[in-house]
């Protein structure tokens, strides 16, 4: 246990794994191709660059995406993420990123009308040849979960990112994953800020994210003991009421950092 965050990536098998999405996730490998940094500024740049003319893109959902992104991908940023109040968050890599965007000139995060924006710089986009290059073999999913999120406001990023963050602990544990359970480990071991999201909302994220095939890395084995368990909770449901569909899906705000 790291501050009240598990860090599994110990746990992960040297064969390989896969996503609910079906993107497969290759091990770590000694002698990487380019300076894990430098890739994962490349990766952090392909998000900005997709995303910061969006009025509900700013800093907050930036890092929530990049999380979501790395995890579902399958990506290896060498970040390591801690509970925080607005959910997994790395500060280091963080810095570390803005700085290295900043210092290639392609984005820089500044203070616009009381609130952090991504703004491009001289060299905006130069990091795409890169991108295609290290991160090919996941660009499909990448997009997709770039649409996906494009127009969602930052508290359901939020939302999303610590649902997936506490069920990936709670897999990396050992311990059988039903949806009280996670709901539990969010509203009651995560943050007390928490709370201030109406337990059902938890629910229906979790009923979406299941919908959208956004749930943690498992192994073929873990994955169909995990789903049957998961299928079994009385809460999971296939739909989502309309109005929430629209609030994940289409949701537009100004309400970001």
């Amino acid at each position: 246990m790291v501050t009240g965050k598990v860090d599994i990536r110990h746990l992960v098998p040297e064969t390989l794994a896969k996503t609910a999405s079906g993107v497969v996730n290759k091990p770590i490998e000694a002698g990487r191709a380019a300076n894990i940094y430098f890739r994962r500024s490349v990766f952090a740049a392909e998000i900005v660059h997709r995303l910061h003319d969006e009025p509900t893109f700013g800093h907050v959902k930036f890092q929530k995406l990049f999380f979501l992104c790395e995890k579902q991908c399958g990506v290896d940023t060498g970040a390591t993420y801690y509970r925080q109040a607005a959910g997994p968050h790395d500060n280091r890599a963080l810095r570390s990123i803005d700085s290295q965007v900043e210092k290639q000139q392609w984005y820089a995060a500044q203070k616009v009308d009381e609130r952090y924006r991504y703004v491009p710089l001289a060299k905006a986009g130069g990091h795409e040849i890169y991108f295609h290059r290290y991160f090919t073999d996941v660009e499909d999913e990448f997009t997709r979960l770039i649409e996906m999120f494009r127009k969602v406001n930052t508290e359901w990023c939020e939302i999303i990112a610590t649902l997936y963050s506490a069920w990936e602990d709670l897999l990396g544990s050992g311990e059988q994953v039903t949806e009280d359970r996670i709901i539990e480990e969010v509203l009651h071991h995560w943050h007390s800020s928490k709370q201030r999201i109406e337990e059902d909302r938890w629910r229906r994220a979790i009923s979406r994210m299941k919908a959208k095939g956004l749930v943690p890395r498992l192994t073929a084995a873990a994955e169909a003991e995990d789903l049957e368990c998961l299928e079994a909770d009385e809460y999971i449901d296939d739909e989502m009421p309309e109005e929430d569909e629209a609030e994940f899906a289409a949701e537009v705000t100004d309400a970001d950092d």
